[in-house]
């Protein structure tokens, strides 16, 4: 059946340009596994990370990401059009190129090129850097555009008969044509992006498979499932390419990849994003005109979004197996959660709108943080020491739990200044503490048990270990010294609205010196921000004391 596809292709690779999109359906395409980062996903979570990697975009002349991918391995000619890769190389606004545009530049610099692998990326220029991020992306593009040529559909005898290398393979072939795939498979030997072959307990490119010697049965069934949807994209023959996908699914698709699809197609944190906005945006309307909207509205779109932010969680649980504490993008989502579920359950409490408004403001103020911390979000496997189910679930959980309790004691501690009645909110302040101290020190602990099981030391002054053990020094001499009364209660407010400046410290702020054994949470390029957050929370608790105390003397 294959060798009459392949017969019959080439009259119709005129046509399958203007096509591919319009007859062809890739819901059940995009399903299909495919290994990447340590673990399984569904072909459109790959094809989404690496155009997005390549063009900072979710689609490309009209392609979503996944007809960009199916173009790009099974007629790779076509896909040399578009204009993906993205690059302030030449032009500082940036601009687009097409693939050949690209390898021009990397073969023009390719003397830079070579000296910078010898170069740390710290002690890099930002141009180097632009410049070798440039090279890894033509390299992984490269890898896709020949992932296929092992199965796609080759005229190597010059008389119409096509064939492809797997066709050829372990036949006798005139010597002329034997050199013609040796020139292939040298290209394709090192091509292992597009692990989508299932071999016993690997998953291996089709490269890989056909570079075997010995192929078995069930590998090469997947193989030719593979060059089956290959020929039908080519051919645009909707009906077989939807057979073939469909065997493909049965034999490999598991339940974790669907739920993997709607988890991108659906994107619960921004609808999220926009409850806790609307829900802030009433209560402040309700405030200056409270006959505008109905007094539970505010509420009821909180939860909802409360809801939705808890629904996106639970399904990155569910898609990763783990505990979704394991990056900074992951916890600044966690916190939010902790911070937005834990105010809106004080306003029920308390009967009052203030928590409610503190409420919609952490989630709206969190998740746009989130959002500049997200870069591209693949949620790859786990660096070992960290891919531990049990201290993600206990330590990471508990100490991500004390951040969000303790900027809820600042949120708090803020409105203690802001009000002219204000004492009622001091016993708030001081239980929050406490419960802050109670997640923060037992987290710590815990984190140290862990460094003790993983690196052989219970303490070490690694800067991350410091960052938590000075949020429980901080919290502890606050609780003193309002027990011993060293403290006023506007003293002990400033103390506890300061925390806000603590955790960023501790929680972001470490990760910028670039030392110690977390090296998982380095990040760059925003200190100005954590900067700037912090002199405009000294300036605002230190004028809100003054302005008070000023008020009283």
């Amino acid at each position: 059946m294959i060798r009459i596809f392949l017969t019959v292709l080439i009259l119709c690779l005129s046509f399958s340009a203007s096509f591919a999109q319009e007859k062809l359906n890739f819901n059940a395409w995009s399903t299909l596994p495919v290994l990447h980062e340590g673990r399984l996903k569904p072909l459109d979570s790959f094809s989404k990370i690496y155009l997005e990697t390549f063009s900072n975009k979710q689609e490309i002349d009209g392609l979503s990401a996944n007809e960009w991918l199916a173009q790009t391995i099974f007629t790779p000619d076509i896909s040399l059009n578009h204009r993906v890769h993205f690059s302030r190389f030449h032009n500082e606004k940036g601009a687009y190129y097409t693939y050949e545009e690209i390898a021009g530049i990397v073969a023009e610099q390719n003397t830079t090129i070579q000296a910078l692998l010898e170069i740390p990326q710290d002690r890099q220029t930002p141009e180097q850097k632009e410049l070798m991020r440039l090279y890894e992306n033509y390299i992984l593009h490269t890898q896709l555009l020949r992932a296929f040529t092992a199965l796609l559909p080759l005229d190597l005898e010059n008389n119409n008969t096509l064939k492809s290398f797997l066709d050829y393979k372990d036949h006798e072939i005139s010597k002329n044509i034997q050199q013609k795939l040796n020139i292939l498979s040298q290209a394709g030997a090192n091509n292992v992006l597009l692990r989508i072959i299932p071999d016993g307990e690997s998953w291996l490119s089709p490269w890989q498979i056909v570079n075997q010697k010995d192929i078995n049965i069930p590998t090469k069934d997947n193989l030719i499932l593979w060059q089956r949807m290959a020929v039908s994209y080519i051919l645009q023959d909707q009906k077989n390419w939807q057979n073939a996908v469909q065997q493909s699914l049965d034999l490999n698709s598991t339940p974790r990849l669907t739920i993997e699809k709607i988890y991108n197609d659906v994107n619960f944190i921004f609808i999220a994003k926009i409850l806790y906005i609307l829900s802030l945006s009433i209560v402040l309307i309700r405030h200056f005109a409270p006959n505008i909207t109905p007094p539970s509205l505010a509420g009821i779109l909180l939860f909802a979004g409360i809801i939705t932010h808890f629904f996106h969680l639970l399904l990155r649980i569910y898609i990763l197996e783990r505990a979704p504490v394991g990056t900074l993008y992951e916890s600044i989502l966690f916190v939010s959660f902790i911070c937005v579920s834990g105010l809106f359950f004080m306003a029920i409490k308390q009967k009052k709108s203030l928590p409610l408004l503190l409420s919609g403001l952490s989630g709206t103020i969190l998740l746009l943080t989130a959002k500049a911390f997200a870069g591209i979000d693949t949620m790859g496997t786990l660096e070992a020491v960290l891919n531990t189910n049990f201290w993600l679930s206990t330590h990471v959980i508990c100490i991500t739990i004390g951040y969000g309790v303790c900027l809820i004691t600042s949120l708090v501690a803020h409105c203690y200044f802001l009000l002219k009645e204000n004492s009622f909110l001091l016993p708030t302040i001081k239980g929050l503490a406490l419960l802050s101290l109670l997640f923060t020190a037992i987290g710590t602990i815990l984190g140290g048990l862990w460094a003790d099981q993983s690196w052989g030391r219970f303490w070490g002054w690694d800067p991350k270990e410091n960052g938590a053990l000075l949020i429980v020094l901080w919290i502890i001499w606050l609780l003193h010294s309002r027990l011993t009364r060293h403290l006023t209660d506007d003293g002990f407010a400033a103390g506890a609205a300061f925390l806000s400046v603590i955790v960023v410290l501790a929680w972001f702020g470490v990760n910028l010196l670039s030392v110690g054994l977390h090296s998982y949470g380095f990040i760059s390029d925003v200190a100005w921000g954590i900067g700037l957050f912090c002199t405009a929370e000294i300036v605002t608790i230190g004028g809100l004391w003054f302005y008070r105390n000023s008020k009283t003397a």
